[in-house]
């Protein structure tokens, strides 16, 4: 794709559609300065032009840097003010920043403009879930997967919804469908996992199955993802392997946010007691925020 547009840009190198597009490719092969540098470029030729500062948005978000992603996707709603993108591109900041209620009023705008966007349910969902409305959170997640049929991340979501509300059966589905769509998504993976090795209903747990998908995710992630390590603690135990998962509990306690870092510890607490974990408390997946649509290049209006 890269290679594309650098031939786009070749032949016309003042539209800013080519710049802001290989900006998005270049920020999914982990190239962030490239990518920014070609979001500059967009919007030297088109001021108005929402996507590059979605796009510069995602890079800080990306980075934690969440006043200046805050910054510039505000500046793409000046730009744009209907743009339905940008609004639940400001909606995640917000839920990232808890402020859940600012995130509602984005994803419901949002939604207003473009209605079929899978991705604003999948997201205000995931808000919903954050203040344990979980009827709500199931209702949009089912409407994502309504409108595009991939959708492991929802599916994973609506599983750990199913599986707060001990609705074991839906959520096993919905496990099993992320990891059948999506055999190497980390996310998905480590929801099941998660869902075999700790759901308080015997017949739903797996400790042999679970141990082997946590430690695929802990393996794609260089076993540097303090959730998917956490996992992985917690199907060691439900094996009986405590002194594995007394090793990893620690490891995830070190790598964990501050915020989690309590919940963490209390697990290996329980390790260390020899007592497996036992929860219907699920893990959420986000959602990639460089996994975006590409605009049309000619006459694409990124007001939705």
């Amino acid at each position: 794709a890269i290679e594309a547009y650098d031939n786009a840009i070749a032949l016309n190198d003042e539209n800013a559609w080519y710049f802001v597009n290989r900006g998005s490719a270049k920020h999914s092969m982990g190239d962030e300065d490239g990518a920014i540098a070609d979001y500059d470029q967009s919007l030297r030729l088109d001021r108005r032009m929402a996507d590059a500062y979605i796009g510069k948005s995602n890079v800080y978000l990306g980075r934690q840097d969440l006043e200046n992603a805050m910054s510039f996707v505000n500046e793409a709603l000046e730009a744009q003010p209907r743009n339905a993108m940008a609004l639940g591109a400001r909606g995640w900041i917000f839920y990232k920043m808890d402020n859940f209620e600012e995130a509602m009023q984005d994803y419901n705008q949002s939604i207003r403009y473009a209605p079929r966007m899978p991705v604003t349910y999948n997201n205000r969902g995931v808000c919903f879930a954050a203040v344990a409305n979980f009827d709500r959170a199931i209702t949009d997640y089912s409407r994502a997967i309504e409108l595009v049929e991939y959708s492991p991340i929802t599916y994973a979501n609506r599983g750990t919804a199913y599986f707060t509300q001990g609705d074991f059966e839906s959520a096993a589905e919905d496990f099993e469908k992320a990891v059948e769509m999506a055999p190497n998504l980390v996310e998905a993976m480590n929801s099941l996992a998660w869902f075999r090795c700790v759901c308080p209903d015997d017949q739903f747990r797996d400790g042999e199955a679970a141990l082997a998908t946590a430690k695929a995710a802990c393996e794609a992630t260089r076993w540097e993802n303090w959730t998917a390590v956490d996992t992985y603690a917690a199907a060691c135990a439900e094996t009986g392997d405590f002194a594995e998962a007394k090793k990893w509990a620690a490891k995830a306690v070190e790598l964990a946010p501050a915020d989690r870092v309590p919940a963490c510890r209390d697990r290996l607490n329980l390790y260390e007691q020899d007592t497996p974990f036992r929860s219907n408390e699920g893990k959420t997946s986000e959602p990639d925020q460089r996994d975006r649509r590409f605009p049309v290049p000619e006459d694409g209006d990124s007001e939705g």
